[in-house]
């Protein structure tokens, strides 16, 4: 079983591993997972010309990053794939 560190910064974000949404302390979440693969996705609202993150930061083998600004549709989405061992 892996433990995997997720950190996202925005105005409002909902992260999911899984299909399972994160709970957050602060900016920073953790879940347990099978090895195997799994897909992280991310839903962000904010004002326009506002900047999100979402980041995995474990484990070492798993790391994603994701940086963006919004747009005037205020919203963005995303997903990825990834695999741990």
């Amino acid at each position: 079983m892996a433990t995997v560190k997720v950190k996202a910064t925005g105005d409002v974000f909902r992260v999911f591993i899984d299909g399972i949404r994160l709970q957050f302390s602060g900016a920073n979440a953790s879940k347990n997972v099978a090895p195997g693969e799994h897909v992280i996705s991310w839903v962000v609202r904010g004002a326009p010309s506002s900047s999100y993150s979402v980041a995995i930061t474990a484990p070492a083998d798993s790391t994603f990053s994701k940086e963006a600004k919004l747009d005037s549709t205020m919203l963005d989405a995303g997903l990825h794939f990834f695999q741990t061992s």
